[in-house]
């Protein structure tokens, strides 16, 4: 299984699916068959991996009912698993979550503040140790001058497609997080 997801505000997109709330979304648990979106005033939804909307509760959901379906949740800037967490100092924009590792790119407004945080892109285990930080592409690929930080994550045909601010394209390794060649800009410059 390969799901992508981006988390911002008031919806989720799930693979080519969009689902939209009345309130910001806090929290995303990913289960085997389904996702369980909380918002920030407390109401949960459990949505299906085609992005319906597929149960509405507003009472409290407890952990230990989830265990044996439970894969990963995404809380802001907080990646937590069966018994671990994982702390990012930015908030997750987005990842692609595989059977054995999620990648994530955290947010890349957060991101650009810092340079240290432009490589913004990030692969865990499911046990919740981060096993590399996307190659810094500035070192590998010379003639690209322009410093920004990644703003889309995909996962195309065994590819890592990574788009950069500025709009140019790049395909990493999803396994080390290696730079593999720059493809075709997104924009005409």
């Amino acid at each position: 299984m390969v799901l992508r997801m981006i988390i911002s505000e008031k919806w989720i997109h799930i693979n080519s699916y969009d689902v939209c709330f009345d309130y910001n979304v806090k929290s995303v648990i990913i289960l085997k068959q389904k996702i369980i979106v909380q918002l920030e005033i407390g109401d949960l939804y459990a949505v299906d991996m085609a992005g319906n909307i597929i149960e509405k509760n507003n009472k409290p959901f407890q952990r230990s009912d989830l265990d044996k379906d439970f894969i990963v949740e995404i809380n802001q800037n907080n990646l937590y698993f069966n018994d671990s967490a994982i702390y990012f100092e930015h908030n997750i924009y987005s990842f692609v979550l595989f059977d054995d590792r999620i990648i994530v790119q955290l947010n890349e407004l957060d991101a650009s503040a810092k340079s240290d945080e432009i490589d913004n892109v990030y692969a865990v285990d499911m046990e919740g140790n981060i096993i590399w930080r996307i190659q810094n592409k500035e070192r590998v690929c010379p003639e690209y001058k322009f410093i920004s930080p990644y703003v889309m994550i995909n996962y195309i045909d065994g590819e890592l497609i990574v788009n950069d601010f500025n709009g140019f394209r790049f395909v990493f390794s999803p396994d080390d997080g290696t730079f593999v060649k720059r493809i075709q800009s997104l924009r005409p410059w």
